[in-house]
């Protein structure tokens, strides 16, 4: 029971997250319900993968520098993945890069909203 408890907790914090991301807007407008949905699963699933990696340093499956090195590698992988699905759109250390006219061929065709 303290695990739920210690979670419900946690998502409390999905109203702030919602409204830093949508704005005040009210309980029922049109996604905030999705907005906070999205913020209890990202809440738990962080605490969630936190667990587990220090579970797994614990028991010396792996290191923490093991894992970094890790992370490092997946993290560049996925950004990698975003760039080819997202053409027009790059990361950087300062932000992103948009060229405008590939992005918005991409906006199009993958239907972001106007």
């Amino acid at each position: 029971m303290r695990t739920t408890d210690a979670l419900n907790r946690l998502c409390k914090w999905r109203s702030i997250l919602a409204g830093w991301h949508l704005g005040t807007q009210a309980a029922n407008a049109p996604g905030v319900q999705a907005m906070r949905d999205l913020q209890d699963f990202r809440l738990c699933i962080r605490a969630e993968t936190n667990a587990i990696t220090q579970l797994l340093i614990d028991k010396a499956v792996f290191t923490a520098d093991e894992f970094r090195a890790r992370l490092e590698i997946e993290a560049v992988l996925l950004e990698r993945q975003l760039q080819e699905k997202f053409p027009g759109y790059r990361a950087s250390d300062e932000g992103m890069i948009v060229t405008p006219t590939v992005a918005e061929k991409t906006n199009r065709a993958m239907g972001f909203p106007p």
